[in-house]
Order: C-alpha cells, then sequence, then structure tokens
C-alpha cells in the first residue's frame, strides 16, 4: 500500500509516486493499494491496482492532508492480516514500515505572505505538517531519502540511526527527456511565438509561483538588472502555475520585461519546453531534490541552482561553476548567467 495525495506522471514528487507505482503494478506478485486524492486514470485501470480515494474538500491541500492520513490508518488495519506493506510520504500517514522523505517540514520554514489571511493560512499549513513529520516519521521501521542533503537534515532534526535511512536518488524517463535536434528545438520555439534572434538564448524556469520557496521573485530581480544592461539578449520561459502568477505577469508589464518573459502557465509538454532551452534557472531556497534540475540535465541543458539543493550531488565537472552560494541573492543569480552566457560552449552539459 502506497499513502500520497497524488498518483500523477507530472512534478517531482508526484511523478516519482507514480513511477513506483507503474513499477509494482507490474509485478506478478503484488497486489497495490494506493490511497490517495487522484491516481492516473490509466495507473487506476491496470488489473491488481485498488484506488482507494480520499475526499479533498474545496481543492485544499490543508484539509484533505488529515483525511488522506486517517483514510490510510484505516486501510492498513483492515488489511493487516493479509501481509500489507506501507510506505508513506514523510510524516503523511502513521505507517511504521517505511517512509520515502521528499521533502523535509522541519528543513525550511516558508515565507508568509503579506495578507493577513494567505500568511495564517501558510502557518497553519506548515505547522500541521511539522506536526505530523514530528509524530510519525521517526516511527518509520525505514526511511528513504531523496539525497544525501536529506538524509543529512532528517538526522539533525530527528532521532533517527542513521541505518535507517537509505539514500535512492529519483530517476526519469529516458525517451522524454533527452537532448533535442536543432530543427525540433526551432520548431518549438516557434509554436511558441519567441522569434528569437539567431545569436539569441533562451531560459526556463520550471516551477510553482505560488510561495517563495521556488524563487522565481529572486530570478526575476536578477532578470530585471540583466535587462537593464546593454547587450542583454536573452529570453525568459517561465513555466507553471500558481496564486501569484498574474501578479508576475502584471509586475512585468509595469517593469517593461513583456517582451523578455514569457509566462506559459501549467504545461503537459514540460519535456518540449526544457529541451527547447539553452539554460535552465532553479532558484530554490530550498530543495531537498530537485526532479526539475535533473530531467534539464538529461536533455542537455545546463542548470544554475543552490548548491545545498540535492540534486547538485550529481550535477558534474565544469557545471558545478555554475553552482549558487547557500543564501544566495538576485545579485547571485544575474552572475552566474552572466558568466554562462559568456562563455556557452563551455557549460554545455
Amino acid at each position: 500500500m502506497l499513502v500520497t495525495g497524488d498518483f500523477v506522471p507530472f512534478g517531482g514528487m508526484d511523478a516519482a509516486n507514480w513511477a513506483l507505482a507503474r513499477w509494482l503494478s507490474r509485478r506478478e506478485d503484488c497486489e497495490l493499494h494506493l490511497v490517495a486524492h487522484r491516481v492516473d486514470e490509466e495507473l487506476s485501470r491496470i488489473p491488481g491496482v485498488t484506488f482507494h480515494q480520499v475526499p479533498k474538500p474545496f481543492g485544499s491541500n490543508f484539509l484533505g492532508f488529515p483525511l488522506v492520513a486517517s483514510k490510510g490508518l484505516r486501510v492498513s488495519r483492515r488489511m493487516a492480516g493479509q501481509g500489507v506493506r506501507t510506505l508513506v510520504n514523510g510524516g503523511n500517514c502513521p505507517g511504521r514500515d517505511a517512509s520515502w522523505v521528499h521533502y523535509l517540514h522541519a528543513a525550511h520554514a516558508p515565507i508568509t505572505p503579506a495578507n493577513p489571511i494567505a500568511r495564517a493560512y501558510c502557518l497553519l499549513n506548515h505547522a500541521l505538517y511539522l506536526r505530523c513529520e514530528r509524530r510519525w516519521l521517526p516511527k518509520s521501521k525505514l526511511l528513504f531519502a531523496n539525497s544525501q542533503r536529506t538524509k543529512a537534515d532528517i538526522l539533525s532534526y530527528y532521532q533517527v540511526e542513521p541505518d535507517r535511512i537509505q539514500v535512492v536518488y529519483y530517476g526519469n524517463d529516458a525517451t522524454r527527456f533527452r537532448p533535442l535536434e536543432a530543427d525540433q528545438r526551432a520548431k518549438i520555439r516557434s509554436e511558441l511565438g519567441l522569434n528569437l534572434e539567431p545569436d539569441s538564448k533562451l531560459a526556463v524556469f520550471v516551477g510553482a509561483l505560488g510561495g517563495r520557496r521556488k524563487g522565481f521573485d529572486l530570478l526575476y530581480d536578477a532578470w530585471l538588472d540583466l535587462s537593464q544592461r546593454a547587450g542583454w539578449d536573452m529570453r525568459l520561459l517561465v513555466v507553471g502555475a500558481g496564486r501569484d502568477l498574474d501578479h508576475w505577469r502584471e509586475r512585468s508589464i509595469r517593469d517593461g520585461l513583456a517582451t523578455t518573459i514569457s509566462f506559459l502557465g501549467f504545461r503537459r509538454d514540460v519535456e518540449r519546453l526544457v529541451g527547447a532551452a539553452d539554460v535552465m534557472v532553479h532558484a530554490a531556497r530550498y530543495e531537498a531534490y530537485g526532479l526539475a534540475v535533473q530531467e534539464a540535465l538529461c536533455c542537455g541543458v545546463p542548470v544554475i541552482v543552490c548548491e545545498e539543493s540535492g540534486v547538485s550531488e550529481r550535477i558534474p565537472g565544469t557545471l558545478r561553476e555554475l553552482l549558487l552560494p547557500p543564501s544566495f541573492t538576485p545579485q547571485d543569480i544575474a552572475s552566474r548567467l552572466a558568466l554562462w552566457r559568456s562563455d556557452v560552449d563551455r557549460f554545455r552539459s
């Protein structure tokens, strides 16, 4: 039995859970039970897969989170005599077999919005997730961490024996995330209506635009600075949705950046958009791993990401010069982008 919010083939944590569920569903010796709000339709139709759907009142993660925990506990108790083994995500359910830690709430305090209602909601969310994490995560017999950074954070914040934690890096679909040919890249750029000059370069940001963890605000300030410099010829694709999307679109118009930043919202063809780019900027303030960065590297696209992110453990050679320092600023992002732009060939991934 796997317990999480969604089993869908996009995003970071969700895609990893979906991939594990698909692999388990192919095993003839495995009956698979999925406890979640949402399961990809193709996955739910596979023989031997049982979907225990959990309601999500008003589409709220805050209201749905406790329901996932209670449903997971009820199903595991009901199946206790059938040899069930349970894998939960972090502290989302009191499962005692194994927990897959995609994100450690103790390791990152969210930046709260100025609006009092939004601020209260953000703080309540964090308090709920942190309380459950503290209560349930240390009780799992085995913990899977998505990076050495996440393992170190678990050991720092919780009383867990090191040999109970196994580091398993994310994988990705090599048929989707692979280098594109020049004509494919040109076609995608044309479809987006970018009309780039032959020597112009394209950067891409992939991440949620609700909250500040993914760091788009830092990238935006860096981009504003760079756009005011003589000769700056780059365009930026922003792939992602969230409550702040309209804010950033409107601000880009006010700041005169509407011709250099394209906001695409939520997309299911991320592999095409990333593959058409020349560089990815992943400005997350906290990133237990960072699957989007790995996907970019598999597309042959160099990345700018913080050296404290989990995925940075796997970044090779010359690209390490582009890593951002801890507590990085917009100036740090601008300097790495300028460094990359000054010698594009040297930083090919």
